[in-house]
């Protein structure tokens, strides 16, 4: 579940632009891939609101060394200022998230 909770704060991170201009430290990016990202970055730090579903898999060790694959979907929504929406139904469990401009 901690999985669970991690990806979802980073989804909503993404999805409200809080990453600033954190930018992972990547050894060599194709210039051209650097260039999608970035306007696609741009594209969504001007957007009033916007929308997106996400297919996740990810793979792990379990303690006796197992890899394990985990799944799940994710359907992000915002709208600026004040609105996001989470909802994450996965392997390992179900997230909703919703902020209107107080808290969670």
């Amino acid at each position: 579940m901690r999985r669970v909770r991690s990806l979802c704060v980073l989804l909503l991170l993404v999805a409200a632009g809080g990453l600033g201009g954190v930018v992972p430290t990547i050894a060599q990016v194709e210039p051209r891939a650097d260039e999608i990202l970035r306007a696609m970055g741009a594209y969504l730090a001007s957007a009033e609101e916007f929308r997106f579903h996400a297919e996740i898999s990810y793979d792990t060790f379990s303690a006796q060394g197992q890899e394990l694959q985990y799944g799940g979907r994710a359907d992000i929504s915002a709208r600026r200022p004040d609105r996001l929406h989470v909802e994450y139904d996965g392997d390992e469990g179900y997230v909703y998230g919703l902020y209107v401009g107080r808290g969670f």
